[in-house]
C-alpha cells in the first residue's frame, strides 16, 4: 500500500510536469520555434501519457481505498 501511495504521488507530480511541458511547447509553436506538425506529434504523445497516468492513478487509488477498508 505504501508503494502504491508513492506511485500515486509520483504520477501526480508527472501530470503537473506534463502540463508545464505542454504549455511550453504550445508557446514554442505560437512563437514559431517549432512547426505545427512537430507540435501535433509532441502534444499527442504528452496527451497519451497523461491519459495513461490518470487511468493508472485511478486504479491505484481504488486499490488503496479497498485495502484501507479491509
Amino acid at each position: 500500500m505504501k508503494r502504491k501511495r508513492r506511485e500515486v504521488g509520483q504520477a501526480r507530480k508527472r501530470l503537473s510536469e506534463l502540463d508545464r511541458i505542454f504549455k511550453r511547447i504550445y508557446e514554442d509553436n505560437i512563437s514559431g520555434k517549432i512547426n505545427d506538425s512537430r507540435f501535433q506529434k509532441l502534444s499527442a504523445d504528452y496527451e497519451k501519457e497523461q491519459a495513461e497516468l490518470t487511468e493508472k492513478m485511478q486504479l491505484w487509488e481504488q486499490e488503496i481505498t479497498k485495502q484501507e477498508e479491509e
